[in-house]
C-alpha cells in the first residue's frame, strides 16, 4: 500500500482507493504526446479555469459571496496527450481553504482527472471530469498527493485495475489494460471504450459503473459547461465552434 499522508481534521473520512497500484514515478511538470509546449501552457490555462469553475460550484457549504469560496483552486498537475493531439488525459489537484485544521495549514488537496476530446487541433477542450478508478480527498500535502497520483495512473499495475462495464446483459469487471503514458491507451483503453455503458459513448462519458442489482444503463455525463474569458479563447483558433 502506498503511504498516504492526509490533513490531521478528526471528523473527516480520507475516500482513497488505491486498487494496490505500488509504482513509484517523480515529481515536477509532464508533457507527453505531440503537442507543443504553447498548446501545453493553453491547455492548462483552460483547464485551470474550468476546473475551478466547477469545484467552486460543488463546495455549497461556502457560500457564493464567501471570500473562502473564490480562494478556491484547481492546479494543473499532469497532462499527456495522444499522438494526434485530439486527445488529453490531465491530473488536477484541488485546493481547498482549510477552515478546520489543528496544525496551521491553509489548504488540503483532493486528487481529481480530466479527460479532453475535441475534433480539430485549433479549438478548445470538450473537457470531463473523471474520477475512477482513484480519487483521493483530504490531503495534507500537495506534492505527497501529485505522487500517489501519477504513481497510480502512471505505473504498470495500473493495467490490471478493473471496472464495471455491460456485456451481453450482465455487468463484468474489464481491466483499464494501458496506463495514459501508453500509447494505446487512447485506442484499446477502458477510458475510450464505446458502448460500455451506453451505446455510442465512452467509458469516460458516464456517470458511474453499474452495480449489482442496478441493470439500468448508467447516466450519460455532462462535460465542464464553461465560458471561457476572452484570454482563453483567443488561444484558440476555434473556442466553442
Amino acid at each position: 500500500m502506498i503511504p498516504i499522508k492526509i490533513r490531521p481534521l478528526a471528523m473527516n473520512i480520507t475516500l482513497c482507493i488505491l486498487l494496490g497500484l505500488l509504482v513509484g514515478c517523480s515529481g515536477g511538470e509532464v508533457q507527453k504526446g505531440s503537442s507543443s509546449s504553447q498548446a501545453y501552457r493553453s491547455d492548462s490555462m483552460a483547464i485551470a479555469y474550468a476546473a475551478t469553475k466547477r469545484v467552486r460550484s460543488n463546495y455549497q457549504q461556502f457560500p457564493d459571496f464567501d471570500s473562502t469560496r473564490h480562494r478556491i483552486r484547481a492546479l494543473v498537475d499532469t497532462i499527456l496527450y495522444s499522438p494526434d493531439s485530439l486527445k488529453l488525459f490531465s491530473i488536477v489537484l484541488e485546493q481547498i481553504p482549510e477552515t478546520e485544521s489543528t496544525d496551521g495549514r491553509a489548504w488540503y488537496f483532493n486528487g481529481r482527472t480530466v479527460i479532453g476530446i475535441r475534433t480539430r487541433r485549433d479549438t478548445c477542450w470538450t473537457l470531463y471530469p473523471e474520477s475512477r478508478p482513484l480519487s483521493p480527498i483530504n490531503f495534507g500535502d500537495r506534492e505527497e498527493l501529485s505522487k500517489v497520483m501519477r504513481s497510480s495512473y502512471f505505473g504498470e499495475s495500473f493495467r490490471d485495475v478493473k471496472g464495471a462495464i455491460f456485456e451481453n446483459g450482465e455487468i463484468v469487471s474489464a481491466p483499464f489494460r494501458y496506463n495514459p503514458s501508453d500509447s494505446l491507451f487512447w485506442t484499446q483503453g477502458l477510458h475510450w471504450r464505446k458502448g460500455a455503458h451506453i451505446d455510442g459513448f465512452y467509458y469516460f462519458q458516464t456517470v458511474r459503473d453499474p452495480r449489482p442489482g442496478n441493470m439500468a444503463h448508467a447516466l450519460r455525463k455532462r462535460p465542464f459547461e464553461v465560458s471561457y474569458p476572452d484570454s482563453i479563447r483567443k488561444m484558440y483558433g476555434a473556442c466553442g465552434e
